[in-house]
């Protein structure tokens, strides 16, 4: 695998580091956001909650029903259980990351986690690579943020493996980072800004590198946790392919 690697990493897209632009109207990750996270919640003096603020929000609302407090860091998982969300992820997928990364069939991330990173919360993210985790090198990372990310109100990392130039990626909502994550080290810092980031992050791999993987396929007794029709879905140019039709694609 250290060979395979080694090869890959000639300094060529897609193994580095870029920030692509998208359509908001076409993809709104935001308003299915807003939806998962605050409902009709508002500010104490009936202002609208954004996103970037939502740390401000009271333990509860004036009706007594319970709210769910943001003033500390969190990851919010089950976001394909929304349907909105789960929707435009797909078409996302499907017309934006797939063409992007210019193969017919993408393994994805089957649900990516939401993360609050609250204003004046600690960090989230230690320093990893996601072969720390015994990911795939395989795996290519897209960080989508739903707030204007800077500073330390974003993720860190070095443009390219070991080089050590850590930096915030500073990003704006309709822009998504590709990265290797797999490879170059990746952090979040305390966030002492006045805002808070909400962003939801994922992994492809391209059908192309799938047989230098390693990633199980169904059957494989292998005990590990990112297998695939398990952990990754596959998108092709027709959309989802299920588990019956895999066969054909391989």
């Amino acid at each position: 695998l250290s060979l395979i690697v080694s090869v890959q990493w000639m300094g060529f897209p897609p193994w580095t580091e870029d920030t692509l632009n998208y359509s908001v109207d076409e993809f709104p990750f935001e308003l299915h956001a807003r939806s998962i996270l605050l409902g009709d919640a508002t500010c104490h003096d009936g202002r609208t909650v954004t996103l970037e603020q939502i740390h401000c929000l009271p333990e509860s609302r004036e009706t007594g029903k319970n709210q769910k407090s943001f003033a500390r860091p969190q990851m919010i998982t089950g976001l394909v259980k929304h349907d909105g969300f789960r929707a435009t992820y797909h078409s996302f997928i499907k017309s934006f990351v797939r063409p992007h990364l210019g193969d017919d069939y993408l393994l994805f991330e089957h649900n990516p986690n939401l993360r609050v990173h609250a204003a004046g919360g600690k960090s989230i993210t230690s320093p990893h690579k996601d072969e720390d985790h015994m990911h795939s090198a395989s795996e290519i990372n897209f960080w989508v943020p739903l707030t204007f990310a800077h500073g330390a109100a974003s993720l860190w990392a070095e443009s390219s493996p070991g080089c050590g130039d850590f930096h915030p990626f500073e990003v704006r909502y309709g822009q998504v980072v590709r990265f290797w994550g797999n490879k170059c080290m990746h952090f979040t810092v305390d966030n002492d800004t006045d805002v808070s980031r909400v962003s939801f992050d994922f992994r492809v791999v391209r059908l192309r590198d799938f047989g230098r993987s390693g990633i199980p396929v169904p059957g494989q007794e292998s005990g590990e946790r990112w297998t695939l029709y398990s952990y990754y879905d596959v998108m092709g140019p027709d959309g989802l392919v299920r588990l019956d039709g895999w066969p054909a694609v391989a």
